[in-house]
């Protein structure tokens, strides 16, 4: 089937590309990048001129290799996870066997949310005996409502079971663990673990609200069993999480009538009328809103619903800290009364990105505290925020960031302006393009990991497929002349340089400095233990970016410490390298045991 007159569709049919990824819920990039490697065609094998034609040959290739419901498409996926509960192994096997008495029994996940809190209020005395025909509490009724929408399941659905676990959320457990994770990946919809809700400063008075309560644990652990009930606020947009809230509030507090006020509203398109104190939440963080992230738009929105002097309290991936992407959403934030920042970890599961805490109170000055687990915390300046260091060091001692501004005090010159960057290829299907058989060609291509400090081992898998048809591809000169490549997945920069005119792969990227600074020294610092360090530390990242390497440092050396560097890096001697590193920066002996890898 022909291919290159795809590339010509992509900008004539923008909006058909569009309307064809909607209606799959795939990326508009994974319709484009179909089209382009040819695996789309119409039953006559032409190429889809329209969103229909184009719609239907994308369903049929995707169906055709289970493209949409696997697990690498999150939003499709009909795969179901358990949600695992905090606590003891006792609660983890009731979810465990609880989940697998639902799957097999074949009724709908509310009927059997139901029959669960039925079972737990009626454990903690909070139905009376003929509730079902007399309900008289604003929990029996709600509950009576649901069971008769929901319907009642057999009574032996969960007989035989371990008693519903006292602690944490069990409902709200079981409710995650019962939908398909591409339902739950698509709203963000993720609850906060008892050990997230355990970082939260609490609230003493004020009104306090959660406009994305879920099953209301957050808001619940910020209240305390003291604070007022009437004074909280649960919004959210789903209808089964807020009758799950309101169930867990009169748990919590012991009371059918728990006066919390529970509304169903989207905190995007319809944010609560009134403005609290206190709002503490753990907002979405996938998907964009009017053309930012989710999680950018819920802390925009949770700042406009605070009165003057009030306090937000939210969970937002890690990446708030020190994404470039973000500068904006910490500028506006830190001018406006952000005063600490708290690193958590990896919380969520099935989530990569740890997640962070923030801490805003409106008026207060413009200077915030870093800290995560296990280290005292740093105090962060404006200029620091936005000149030093352009992000929130994430990962970092107080002894750390001393160092981090002692280096950042330097006039060193950088890479930024002084090279050219390019990505390695990418091919949209290496079963078709690669070849582990060479041939005269077929030219060689690296990947990431056959990139090691100051050498590249001999590529072992050669490119077959036709280069017109790769779905990324820079100007093949660039590869082909000498050049520094580097691993693209990688906590640090690994590199190497390069005189073969290897192709890399998407794995592997590549740069080419400009005459004037050696390039066996740039080499020899980049991976060096040093510039780990800052590395590990600024930007704490797990892919090398172009905005990494144009921000570290090329001190102006001596001409014995460049021939150094240079046999050094000839010799692979990394030990040899980072004692001239450390001589060259000054480093103390206490600065280079923190610099160790």
């Amino acid at each position: 089937m022909p291919s290159r007159g795809a590339g010509g569709i992509f900008c004539a049919m923008k909006n058909h590309i569009h309307a064809a990824a909607l209606s799959l819920g795939v990326s508009d990039a994974t319709i484009r990048n179909w089209l382009r490697g040819g695996k789309l065609a119409t039953p006559g094998g032409g190429v889809p001129a329209n969103a229909a034609e184009i719609a239907a040959a994308a369903e049929q290739f995707a169906s055709a290799g289970n493209r949409l419901t696997g697990r690498a498409n999150r939003s499709r996926s009909e795969h179901r996870c358990a949600y695992p509960l905090d606590g003891n192994a006792a609660g983890r096997r009731w979810l465990r066997e609880t989940t697998a008495a639902f799957r097999d029994s074949g009724i709908g996940l509310e009927s059997a949310l139901a029959e669960l809190a039925r079972r737990r209020l009626e454990a903690a005395g909070l139905l009376t005996r003929d509730w079902r025909r007399h309900p008289r509490s604003r929990v029996e009724r709600m509950l009576n409502r649901w069971l008769e929408t929901a319907g009642t399941p057999p009574a032996e659905l969960f007989s035989g079971l371990d008693p519903i676990p006292e602690t944490g959320d069990p409902l709200g457990a079981f409710y995650l663990s019962g939908l398909e994770l591409g339902r739950r990946s698509q709203p963000g919809a993720f609850y906060t673990p008892e050990a997230l809700c355990r970082e939260l400063a609490p609230v003493t008075s004020g009104r306090l609200c959660d406009p994305c309560c879920g099953s209301g644990g957050l808001l619940l652990a910020a209240a305390g069993r003291n604070f007022p009930p009437e004074q909280l606020f649960a919004c959210d947009n789903d209808p089964i999480a807020l009758r799950l809230c309101l169930i867990n509030c009169a748990l919590f507090f012991a009371d059918p009538d728990c006066r919390i006020t529970v509304e169903q509203r989207d905190l995007f398109t319809a944010p609560p009328p009134l403005r609290f104190e206190q709002i503490v939440t753990n907002p979405p963080w996938g998907g964009r809103v009017n053309g930012r992230d989710r999680f950018d738009a819920a802390l925009r929105a949770g700042l406009r619903l605070l009165t003057p002097g009030g306090e937000l309290q939210i969970f937002l991936p890690r990446a708030f800290l020190n994404v470039e992407r973000h500068r904006q959403l910490r500028r506006d934030v830190f001018s406006s009364g952000i005063n600490a920042v708290r690193l958590c970890g990896a919380a969520f599961p099935g989530v990569m990105s740890e997640a962070v805490l923030l801490r805003h109170r409106s008026g207060i000055p413009a200077a915030l505290t870093a800290s995560r687990p296990g280290t005292a915390g740093y105090r962060l300046s404006a200029d620091e925020l936005f000149t030093t260091f352009g992000g929130i060091p994430p990962d970092a001692s107080a002894a750390e960031i001393a160092l981090l501004r002692r280096l950042a005090r330097r006039s060193d010159r950088t890479l930024r302006g002084r090279a050219r960057f390019a990505l390695g290829i990418v091919t949209g299907s290496n079963a078709e393009f690669l070849s582990s058989e060479p041939a005269p060609d077929r030219p060689g291509v690296l990947r990431g990991r056959d990139i090691h400090p100051f050498y590249c081992d001999a590529p072992t898998v050669f490119l077959a497929g036709e280069p017109a048809r790769l779905r990324q591809c820079a100007d093949p000169e660039l590869y082909r002349r000498p050049k520094i490549v580097y691993r693209f997945v990688a906590n640090r920069v690994i590199c190497a340089i390069d005189r073969s005119g290897v192709l890399p792969l998407n794995s592997a990227n590549v740069f080419v400095p400009e005459p004037g600074y050696p390039w066996e020294s740039i080499t020899a610092l980049f991976n060096s233990s040093l510039y780990g360090f800052i590395f590990r530390k600024r930007f704490a990242a797990a892919k090398v970016l172009k905005t990494h390497l144009e921000a570290l440092p090329l001190p102006e050396l001596s001409a014995a410490a460049h021939a150094g560097l240079r046999a050094a890096a000839a010799d692979r001697d990394l030990a040899a390298v980072d004692r001239i590193v450390n001589a060259v920066f000054e480093l103390s002996a206490a600065e280079r045991r923190l610099v160790e890898i």
